[in-house]
């Protein structure tokens, strides 16, 4: 079984714009809410694929009612502990051009005793062999050692761990030596501390230097470049599926479920590279994973070995 863990769960508002203009009046298009986090993104790939999961989850307030009727609606397996406050509301607008703007809430007050039970509750659900995938951000009163703290109980108990993180929660959480992560390139420069941009072979370097600190498998995203596989002893480059791209909002997402999935399924690594790949590219065409377009894309996907 493949579980997420998602401390910061969202209502998302999506929008559309010709073009943004910072200071002045802007008329949003096509206007769409939808419940986020990206571990319930993650959950929304994995039940796309037909993997059964389980959601961990802290939700507050009116926006966390709307988070729980929405996984309980689409009968996941969801773990909820209540915090003060009110669940985040994020606001994400496109543009013409594909450019995507990003305006994020903090989230509610989560107190040690919350983090303590939802830690109880993970595992206590979760068994030797599972899988747990430990993603986004976290609430500002959060400790950012938390997903470290974490993935070492999960490993302690034989439980598989994936994280995708950004910042300090991604630096310490990579010192826990998880299964697999998934940063971005940008994720992955800030954590070595490369400041200018690099291309397919650079990433491909600091990946692996990143695997060779003791993790399995670093898969880096570079959005419409492509994403590099790599291992300790071994490293893929993967281009971008061509496809009509309506919005990149989820991608990153997709392509840790399907990642996950593929991982749990003892795919060998052309596989997990391609569904992967599929997925994310998916995501891209529509709002969510389809197997069906998933599975055609796969074909698609050119893997160069590097």
């Amino acid at each position: 079984m493949i579980a997420t863990l998602t401390l910061n769960p969202a209502i998302d508002k999506i929008a559309h714009v010709k073009k943004l203009i910072v200071g002045d009046l802007n008329r949003l298009n096509d206007v769409r809410m939808s419940v986020g986090g990206k571990g319930i993104n993650v959950a929304r790939t994995l039940r796309a694929l037909n993997e059964r999961t389980e959601v961990f989850t802290i939700t507050a307030g009116t926006a966390g009612m709307l988070v729980e009727q929405y996984l309980r609606s689409n009968y996941y397996m969801a773990h909820i502990v209540k915090a003060e406050g009110n669940t985040r509301t994020n606001i994400k607008i496109i543009e013409e051009d594909g450019s995507l703007t990003e305006i994020n809430d903090a989230g509610p007050v989560v107190t040690k005793e919350i983090l303590n039970l939802l830690t109880i509750k993970m595992v206590r659900s979760l068994k030797k062999g599972d899988t747990i995938v430990l993603s986004g951000s976290i609430p500002d009163s959060v400790p950012t050692a938390i997903y470290k703290d974490l993935i070492l109980k999960a490993k302690d108990a034989g439980i598989h761990t994936i994280l995708d993180a950004d910042g300090e929660p991604f630096r310490e959480g990579v010192t826990a030596l998880p299964d697999i992560v998934k940063p971005n390139v940008r994720e992955l420069r800030g954590y070595f501390g490369v400041t200018e941009q690099i291309d397919e072979k650079e990433t491909c370097l600091l990946a692996q230097k990143l695997a060779k600190q003791g993790i399995g498998l670093v898969a880096a995203s570079m959005g419409h470049q492509g994403a590099v596989f790599a291992s300790a002893d071994h490293a893929y480059y993967a281009k971008a599926v061509n496809v009509h791209t309506d919005s990149t909002v989820g991608a990153g997402d997709a392509m840790v479920g399907a990642i996950a999935f593929a991982r749990h399924a003892g795919y060998d690594d052309e596989k997990l590279i391609r569904i992967s790949m599929a997925a994310s590219a998916a995501a891209c065409m529509s709002h969510g994973v389809n197997m069906a377009i998933v599975e055609k894309l796969m074909d698609e996907v050119e893997i160069v070995s590097l």
